[in-house]
């Protein structure tokens, strides 16, 4: 897969997935990046019924997660500071949310 430049403005989510290869796919809660300045961007996630699957019992509606917002939220941020980086740097990777409170 292709990775994208620093100079896109926009990254698909096929471009993100090529940047964090160590997420598979129902674990990249992104579909989108655009980066908006030096160190600003914004993220997409449009909300699947599988994102919100079981959340709730029914009847009530299935609701997105708050641990998928935030791992939605710190993709961004990683995917932002990772276009900050110079290329030669780069081979270090980015930053992981990988647990919370040590579970």
């Amino acid at each position: 897969m292709r990775v994208p430049s620093q100079a896109e403005p926009s990254w698909s989510r096929s471009d993100i997935e090529a940047i964090m290869p160590m997420y598979g796919p129902e674990a990249i809660y992104l579909d989108r990046l655009q980066r908006d300045g030096v160190v600003t961007g914004t993220g997409t996630l449009l909300v699947r019924t599988s994102h919100c699957k079981d959340h709730f019992k029914p009847p009530n509606p299935g609701i997105l997660p708050g641990h998928v917002m935030l791992e939605a939220a710190l993709q961004a941020l990683g995917l932002i500071w990772f276009t900050e980086l110079p290329p030669e740097n780069r081979s270090d990777g980015i930053p992981l949310f990988t647990t919370m409170g040590g579970a």
